[in-house]
This record gives C-alpha cells, sequence and structure tokens, in this order.
C-alpha cells in the first residue's frame, strides 16, 4: 500500500486520547510537526497535507467521533489526502464510505471431525495458529478436532476471544478449555506485555466497550418506568403460563 502513497501510509493511535480536540494535535504529533512562529498547530497541520500523497490510517476513532468534522476539514484542503478509520460507530459526513468487518467464519460442530475439515474455516485457522505461537507442538487430532471447533463456535468468531482462548493451550487441551470456557469469563485473558489493556482481558474489552457508550437524553429518569414495565410483562406471562 506504501507504493500507492507517494508520502507513505502513517498509523495515528487514538486509544490514548478521549477528547476529540486532541485528534488534530495527535495527528500532527505523528507526522512529527510542531507549532511554528505564528501558526497554531491546528494551522499547521491542513498547510503540511495540502501538497502531500497519503493515507492516514485514523485507529479507535469510536472515542472521538465528534472530531469527524475536524477530519472532513482537512480532506478538503488536501485533495491527495486519503484517511482510513477503524471505529464501532459511524462518522455520518459526506464521503464516508462504510466497510463492516465481518466476523470469522465459524465450523459447523455437528460436521466437523477432521482436522483437514477444520481448517477450511477462519475461525479455526485463527485458533491453531494462535495456539501454536504458545505452543509450538500443538496440533490438530481427530480427538480435540470437535474440541476446537466448539470453542470457536461458543466465541461466534470473535477474533479477539479465539487470541485469548488460544493463548490457555499453553496449559490447557481444547477439551478442558472448552469446559471451562462454558462457565468463566475470566479463562479469556492474557499475559502478554505488549497488548493494550483493553486486549489483555475480554472482560476488559467489554468494560472499553460499555464506558464509550453514552446515555440517551433523559435516560436516568426514564430507566426505572421502563424496568418496570419489563418486569410487568414478565411476570404476566409467567402468570399465564401458570394457568
Amino acid at each position: 500500500m506504501s507504493d500507492t502513497f507517494r508520502d507513505g501510509v502513517w498509523f495515528v493511535d487514538l486509544a490514548p486520547i478521549s477528547d476529540p480536540t486532541r485528534v488534530v494535535p495527535t495527528i500532527a504529533h505523528t507526522l512529527g510537526l510542531r507549532e511554528s512562529a505564528g501558526m497554531t498547530i491546528d494551522e499547521v497541520l491542513p498547510e503540511f497535507l495540502r501538497e502531500k500523497e497519503l493515507l492516514l490510517v485514523l485507529d479507535n476513532f469510536e472515542q472521538v467521533i465528534d472530531a469527524a468534522p475536524a477530519v472532513k476539514g482537512l480532506l478538503a484542503t488536501a485533495p491527495r489526502v486519503s484517511v482510513l478509520i477503524t471505529s464501532r460507530a459511524l462518522l455520518r459526513i459526506a464521503g464516508e464510505r462504510e466497510y463492516a468487518v465481518p466476523l470469522l467464519g465459524v465450523p459447523d460442530t455437528h460436521g466437523v471431525s477432521s482436522p483437514e475439515l477444520l481448517i477450511t474455516y477462519e475461525a479455526a485457522r485463527l485458533f491453531i495458529e494462535r495456539a501454536q505461537a504458545v505452543k509450538a507442538d500443538f496440533t490438530v487430532t481427530a480427538e480435540n478436532a470437535p474440541a476446537v471447533a466448539a470453542i470457536c463456535v461458543w466465541l461466534e468468531g470473535l477474533p479477539l476471544a479465539i487470541e485469548l482462548a488460544a493463548a490457555r493451550v499453553r496449559v490447557l487441551p481444547p477439551q478442558k478449555l472448552l469446559l471451562l470456557l462454558q462457565r468463566r469469563l475470566q479463562v479469556l485473558s492474557s499475559s502478554a506485555r505488549d497488548l493494550p489493556a483493553r486486549h489483555q482481558t475480554l472482560r476488559a474489552a467489554i468494560g472499553w466497550s460499555y464506558d464509550l457508550l453514552r446515555p440517551a437524553p433523559h435516560w436516568g429518569a426514564n430507566i426505572v418506568p421502563a424496568a418496570r414495565r419489563i418486569r410487568g410483562r414478565r411476570a404476566a406471562r409467567s402468570d399465564r403460563r401458570d394457568l
């Protein structure tokens, strides 16, 4: 891809920030820019990009989604700059093209009985690759293939969950790992020091997503009556079943 863009591909990690006003300075810092005499960083960056032909990869944009107009403004002044954004939410700006990243394909637990068939599924290939990274002699056999397939299905093809589960193969065979997964979320964790905290456990990843949620207007005022209505409907269904 770097051959396509004369001035290169630049990866901008937005995970450490949550203030949308910090997006432009973060991009500028990644590009090695600083404020100059008489110009703020918000002025330096557009001027620098004006004649550039490059790709900006902005990662984890969902937490600074209100910076979308600022990014759009940069593109307006730099016609040969492209931006690839990873986000759990659409930016909803003109010119945006959405590509939804699908879950990995998972096997049919009732039809997988051989290693040859198992490796035709993306989720299983990822599990095997990550398992062999921590246990070089790990192999899929006719005995453990059904368990590997069931793990992939249980984790619904989620790449992070599969990677965390595969890391446990160092101490647990797939059959025992499957039993633990069906009981405990804590099993899905990693001891890797170079991973961000939100990728070290599935619980942390869920917590990260939860913290990004924005309460709807009047959420606090409406939640109790809504909960009572749901509870009332459930009670009514339970009474009908008892009749």
